[in-house]
């Protein structure tokens, strides 16, 4: 396997991971092609989804913004109106984790993807919310429920597909505390590609983000993203964007703590049906990363209060 590092990322080739061949012994779960990085000891395993007091998601407390970990992974699926897709990609998810997964669904829609999630059952766990929260509230809202010791999310369209999110979490650790997928690293391969007005406007905002921020991140906004739950803990109550710029909020107070980013190129797709329309979203993510900036400058002199109910309202 060939390694490309830079300061902060590095681009890993594809590969299949063959997750029959897990085996347990003694209560530890390991996968004999990485057994020498991604050993895990598990303290509980549960596939259940229940939600009762008592029950292992009864962790929370106003203290931890995150439950102590009792599972290895954790994936959170935001989906706002996505029944026509949703129901393809669990499944997909659900046969590629290992047993140690739980799968949190955030909806905060008004279609009909509850009901396709209800349907896929096992251990896919449903959050419903009856207002919109916005690709970043909902994540945040699954973030805080999330028990794993690797905690991440995967757009629900299908682009990534289950075995690349996988792939990631897998590559997390207290050591690489930070996992992106990237297509713009060696080793990713884009099957289908996005319209070009979108790839311009990509690349132009990559380079707003490096100038604002400082952010050397080549693609912010790849749809999956994994963090060890000891660095999501030190950044998750910093976070406070909940539209799509949550992927660059979340990366700046990981850039803040000073923590690893690795980007990892992954095969990608462009699918049909997003709901995002790029030229009328520029503007406001632009006055984000300006904000996001200009508040941490003067958080840091000590010179303003906290601005956390203005930037929740920024909903991309």
């Amino acid at each position: 396997m060939l390694f490309y590092h830079s300061r902060v990322s590095a681009s890993i080739p594809h590969q299949d991971l063959r997750f029959e061949q897990i085996f347990m012994n003694k209560g530890r779960y390991c996968w004999p092609k990485y057994e020498h990085k991604w050993v895990r000891t598990l303290t509980q395993v549960t596939t259940s989804g229940s939600d009762e007091p008592g029950s292992e998601f009864d962790t929370h407390t106003e203290d931890s913004p995150l439950p102590a970990p009792k599972i290895s992974i954790s994936i959170v699926v935001p989906a706002y109106n996505e029944e026509e897709r949703i129901g393809n990609f669990l499944d997909s998810l659900v046969n590629a984790v290992p047993n140690s997964t739980e799968i949190i669904v955030v909806c905060d829609g008004d279609d009909h993807t509850p009901e396709k999630v209800r349907s896929v059952g096992g251990r896919v766990r449903l959050l419903q919310f009856g207002s919109r929260l916005g690709k970043g509230g909902a994540i945040l809202e699954g973030f805080k429920v999330a028990k794993g010791e690797t905690i991440g999310f995967v757009d629900a369209d299908g682009s990534i597909s289950a075995s690349e999110a996988v792939r990631l979490a897998l590559m997390t650790s207290e050591q690489e505390p930070c996992v992106i997928g990237s297509r713009w690293v060696k080793g990713s391969y884009i099957v289908r590609q996005e319209p070009f007005l979108n790839v311009i406007a990509g690349r132009a905002f990559h380079f707003l983000t490096f100038l604002i921020l400082g952010l050397g991140v080549k693609d912010t906004q790849c749809g999956v993203k994994f963090f060890h739950h000891f660095t999501l803990k030190s950044i998750i109550k910093k976070v406070t964007v909940n539209g799509r710029m949550i992927d660059v909020a979340l990366l700046y107070q990981v850039k803040l703590l000073k923590s690893r980013i690795i980007e990892v190129g992954i095969q990608w797709e462009h699918k049909d049906g997003t709901k995002l329309r790029i030229w009328k979203a520029v503007p406001f993510m632009f006055a984000t990363l300006v904000a996001l900036r200009v508040i941490h400058s003067l958080k840091a002199r000590g010179k303003i209060p906290d601005f956390s109910r203005i930037s929740r309202e920024i909903r991309i």
